[in-house]
């Protein structure tokens, strides 16, 4: 019986060099990302600040992912993607590297707003993506490379969990520091693909005038508010709510991001439309479960549910190529993801607000919400049928 190494060596294997090479890098991205992300709020919490600001910090990060993407987005088609990725990869250095060493409220706020910005590659990186994708599917193609940086973060925040718990918090940044290094350098090895310029006019911006792609993204950041909603504060509210100590908290956050691989891989394939829809409908039972029981298995089935949170945008941007020509892929990247974390920008303000007020309340508007977004999404988000052909395989580059 072949080895789960050997059967993930097998699933790689249908990537080229380039795209192996990145997914390598959002492994060890993944890797130092999770040894301290579901901590800081904890953080900000001992550098001073309340829930009303740590949901503002928190934000602060997706407000540098959202005012990024869509000239991200444009500079890809009209530059090519790759020289976004030798750009965001030190700057995330330059962030943590603030992040790790301050002990200042402000620092730390600039650092993360800087993470955050560092985060201007997705767009760019789903572009080079899709360009290099070979025969594989889009939706594949990035279910691949994309659960490389969730399988960086399943065994990390564990590690981070021990290391807070014996060390303290601080410890787990330093790692993380050490990890994004090593991703930057592994990047550096990536190539350039084959690209023809986008030439920036009218035609090329109509895609500000497809309905069916505009009407989507009022559907996507409706969709992603609500499933963002009971994240923020997560880690704290089960700290003050359920007693979870460190350790377990490190637990649950491998089981999330063993949740975005393994769903990744398993979904991967389904119709986009109604994995997203499914993946909202997933957000409800996770919240409900949070505000239930403080009992770690069910956390751990919670935690697992909501990998759909990460693992939504994936979707989102292969549901948008059914009605986006080839030469805008690009630019509808960089607008999908702009929704996508300007929803996540004021998702972390609202629940910061509603914490402040009781912890419960941001599950509680969650799950008011989500069903009303799962079934506009069902019913509402295009088809095949509803734009253009399925985008057809590329042929296989070398690199």
């Amino acid at each position: 019986m072949r080895s789960v190494t050997g059967w993930l060596a097998g699933i790689f294997a249908g990537l080229s060099r380039n795209l192996q090479l990145v997914s390598l890098s959002l492994f060890f991205w993944g890797f130092g990302e999770g040894l301290f992300y579901d901590f800081v709020p904890l953080h900000l919490r001992d550098l001073g600040a309340d829930a009303v600001q740590t949901g503002y910090v928190i934000a602060l990060s997706s407000f540098g992912l959202a005012i990024t993407m869509l000239p991200a987005g444009i500079a890809a088609d009209r530059y090519g993607p790759h020289i976004s990725l030798l750009i965001s990869w030190p700057l995330g250095i330059l962030a943590m590297m603030i992040i790790t060493f301050t002990d200042t409220l402000g620092w730390f706020t600039l650092g993360w707003f800087l993470f955050g910005c560092s985060g201007f590659v997705i767009p760019p990186l789903t572009r080079y993506i899709t360009d290099g994708r070979g025969e594989l599917t889009p939706q594949r193609a990035l279910t691949l490379v994309f659960s490389s940086f969730s399988a960086g973060f399943m065994i990390s925040p564990i590690i981070g969990g021990w290391m807070a718990q014996s060390y303290g918090l601080r410890s787990t940044f330093y790692l993380g520091l050490a990890l994004v290094v090593a991703s930057t350098v592994v990047i550096v090895f990536t190539q350039p693909l084959p690209h023809t310029p986008t030439r920036i006019n009218r035609g090329y911006l109509s895609l500000l005038h497809n309905r069916r792609f505009m009407s989507f993204m009022l559907l996507v950041f409706f969709g992603m508010f609500a499933l963002q909603l009971g994240v923020p504060l997560t880690s704290r509210y089960l700290q003050e709510t359920w007693l979870v100590s460190l350790p377990h908290i490190g637990i649950l956050g491998s089981v999330l991001a063993f949740g975005e691989f393994s769903l990744g891989f398993a979904l991967g394939g389904l119709p986009p439309r109604r994995v997203f829809a499914v993946l909202q409908a997933a957000g409800i039972v996770y919240a409900l479960l949070l505000l239930s029981t403080g009992s770690l298995p069910l956390l751990a089935i919670a935690f697992f549910l909501r990998a759909g949170v990460g693992i939504s945008r994936r979707f989102v941007d292969a549901i948008s190529m059914r009605v986006v020509p080839f030469h805008q892929h690009g630019l509808a990247f960089g607008l999908s993801a702009t929704v996508t974390f300007a929803a996540g920008m004021l998702a972390p303000a609202a629940a910061g607000m509603l914490y402040a007020i009781n912890p419960s309340r941001p599950l509680q508007a969650s799950i008011l919400l989500l069903p009303v977004a799962a079934v506009l999404t069902y019913m509402l988000a295009p088809r095949p049928v509803d734009g253009l052909p399925a985008p057809p395989p590329i042929p296989r580059v070398i690199g």
